[in-house]
């Protein structure tokens, strides 16, 4: 196994639990329950909403958008 392969093996895995632990607290795995996403737009336009739960925060209105 290649050294490309074990980190993209450590990465899948390191998503995977990511996505796990946000059901199971019910928040968004994009914006970690912000509601936000951080840019540097958010200077001029105010705070952009996150895309993936369209500014809910809830894992399950992510979940609706996949």
């Amino acid at each position: 196994m290649s050294i490309f392969n074990a980190i993209s093996e450590w990465k899948n895995e390191r998503h995977h639990q990511h996505l796990t632990q946000m059901k199971s607290i019910g928040k968004c795995p994009e914006c970690n329950g912000s509601r936000i996403v951080p840019t540097f737009r958010a200077i001029y336009n105010g705070p952009p909403l996150c895309p993936g739960c369209e500014g809910s925060g809830l894992y399950s209105d992510w979940k609706n958008r996949q």
